[in-house]
């Protein structure tokens, strides 16, 4: 064999392949084992209500955790993600962060946020609830939500939403 069929035939292979690497695996809306099967979200003047429903299909219980994903640049996923993770530490960080900030007229960092671990059940479907309160914006901000699996670090995406508050 030449050279190129040997290139040709390793890219083959590898493309064949690509599921089994770890880490590889990046699904929106549904793996084999999990998926999204409805994602709902209303606001109103007391804050955006965003509801998603969940299934695990493996024969095995299994643990994850949701995080928003901003398509805007920026850190607005981070404030989001707190947000639905109800991490008040992290908005008391965030404000004297802040405040600290405009004060000294030096940029800060953002703070980390803790994340809630939900646990389902194999065969189970489960429904999700979470309220964005803060002030309105205008225009809403496009987002996602991010489901990582733990046991298997597959991340599963929503389709895009939008958010139209902002936490404060």
């Amino acid at each position: 064999m030449n050279t190129t069929m040997k290139q040709l035939f390793l890219i083959v292979i590898l493309l064949a392949n690509v599921k089994n690497f770890y880490g590889q695996h990046i699904f929106n809306g549904a793996s084999d084992t999990f998926s999204i099967d409805t994602l709902y979200t209303s606001s109103d003047s007391r804050g955006d209500m965003i509801n998603i429903s969940v299934s695990n299909y493996a024969e095995e219980g299994r643990q994850f955790v949701v995080d928003v994903i901003t398509l805007e640049e920026g850190y607005w996923g981070t404030i989001y993600s707190a947000s639905i993770n109800d991490d008040s530490y992290f908005f008391k960080q965030y404000r004297n962060a802040k405040k600290l900030s405009q004060k000294t007229n030096v940029k800060f960092i953002l703070p980390g946020y803790g994340k809630i671990h939900y646990d389902i059940d194999s065969d189970e479907a489960k429904d999700l609830g979470f309220k964005i309160t803060g002030k309105p914006l205008q225009k809403g901000v496009s987002a996602q939500l991010s489901i990582t699996l733990l046991n298997t670090n597959e991340v599963i995406y929503s389709p895009v939403f939008y958010i139209y508050k902002q936490p404060e």
